[in-house]
């Protein structure tokens, strides 16, 4: 089974939109249909940016459901050491916290829909940038 990395922005819509294709590959990470890798930085994001009050309203839930979705998520996820930093690489500095763990763990798709961004320094590494729906429809899982 292919190992993806998802992007913050993804991550958001999945929590956000109960019908879209990011709540799908979140379900798919969730009930085990998927594998997903992580570095502890882009997850400290991925808490960070779902527990703001603005993210927290539109998805309708409490910070506690989320850290708990979260926690969830933590079990099942591989865990991407950081063994050397790759900086800078992507367009939008933010984007090379995701490329960074992306090249450490060895995983060739960052499902994002910032592929602009972070394609060129993306392409560096041999992985590919692909959005929720292009992975779905691609891999059919």
């Amino acid at each position: 089974m292919k190992t993806v990395l998802i992007d913050t922005d993804v991550m958001v819509a999945a929590f956000c939109s109960a019908t879209g294709k990011s709540r799908q590959l979140l379900l798919m990470i969730l009930d085990q249909k998927l594998n997903a890798g992580c570095s502890v930085p882009l997850f400290m994001e991925y808490e960070a940016v779902l527990t703001r009050d603005a993210i927290l309203q539109r998805a309708q839930l409490t910070r506690q459901e989320v850290i708990d979705i979260l926690d969830d998520l933590a079990l099942l996820i591989k865990p991407i050491g950081l063994h050397y930093n790759w900086r800078p690489v992507a367009r939008d500095p933010d984007d090379d916290l995701v490329i960074e763990a992306a090249v450490n763990g060895q995983i060739k798709t960052i499902i994002s829909f910032n592929v602009k961004d972070m394609k060129a320094g993306a392409d560096l590494f041999g992985i590919d940038i692909v959005r929720p729906a292009q992975f779905i429809a691609q891999n059919s899982v």
